[in-house]
């Protein structure tokens, strides 16, 4: 199972991306409460996303 498996079993809205360049446009394209950040993220690593929203003017609270 899953991490996005679990989250939705809880209840809880899930979007996943497969890659940082995907992941990167979601985040700053849809409103999300939280965004959890995988470092190993194939095109760009969680990092680099988070580094690039926070720079898109994203203040949501991300987990990386």
């Amino acid at each position: 199972m899953t991490l996005s498996d679990r989250l939705k079993s809880e209840g809880y809205d899930v979007g996943v991306a497969s890659d940082g360049p995907s992941g990167l446009e979601r985040a700053v394209r849809e409103r999300w409460d939280v965004i959890l950040l995988d470092v190993m993220l194939p095109g760009a690593n969680g990092f680099d996303v988070c580094r690039d929203v926070r720079a898109k003017g994203s203040r949501r609270p991300s987990s990386c």
